[in-house]
């Protein structure tokens, strides 16, 4: 399963809870350290690609509107590529 969300909320969520949390120091500190952190988990996804390994792909931050509880979720690359094999 991988949840894909939008980068500029999920920025914005992480460093909220982190803050709200105590964590990585004060809110300079806190931003710094997501900064830094981002900087390697985007080289990091350049890399290694793993929606592209997931069976399933849930919309972290949906691009339609949904109801509480509801979840955006699609195929992923995986179980997509296994169902082609499968039909041929």
């Amino acid at each position: 399963m991988w949840v894909q969300s939008d980068f500029a909320a999920a920025e914005e969520r992480g460093i909220a809870r982190d803050i709200a949390e105590g964590v990585n120091g004060d809110t300079e500190q806190t931003i710094a350290f997501w900064h830094e952190w981002m900087a390697e988990e985007l080289q990091f996804l350049r890399r290694q690609r793993p929606w592209e390994r997931a069976d399933v792909v849930v919309a972290g931050t949906p691009p339609i509107a949904l109801d509480d509880g509801e979840l955006a979720v699609a195929p992923g690359a995986r179980s997509l590529r296994m169902q082609g094999s499968r039909s041929t």
